[in-house]
């Protein structure tokens, strides 16, 4: 795995001195949040800030994360495909919907 240093850095209008603290705390936490919602391992985070700047840096991200099987159930097969074979819009809508073209989704079979 490849792992990568990010440093995110925000210019913006003149902020109070009393809030840059809390600021730049809220943007590394969100930043964190946002990596371990999305499986990716970094290491240490420091919060910068100046009264025209906010940033963060952010030690050894990984840059790819890991592979991730996703089931997702989508319309009966009898309701995405018509009597000719021919896929409709409820089945092409699903597949766009994941990402992939109908031809690569697999029917399973549940207890409905």
């Amino acid at each position: 795995m490849l792992y990568e240093d990010f440093l995110l850095e925000i210019g913006c209008e003149e902020l109070p001195a009393h809030t840059l603290q809390a600021l730049s705390q809220a943007l590394k936490e969100g930043l964190l949040l946002g990596l371990s919602e999305k499986g990716l391992k970094h290491g240490v985070a420091a919060a910068y800030a100046t009264p025209r700047r906010l940033a963060v840096l952010i030690e050894k991200i990984e840059t790819q994360a890991a592979v991730q099987k996703i089931e997702r159930k989508g319309p009966l097969l009898s309701l995405a495909v018509d009597a000719e074979g021919q896929v409709n819009a409820s089945g092409l809508g699903f597949a766009r919907s994941c990402g992939v073209d109908f031809s690569e989704l697999t029917q399973i079979q549940t207890p409905k």
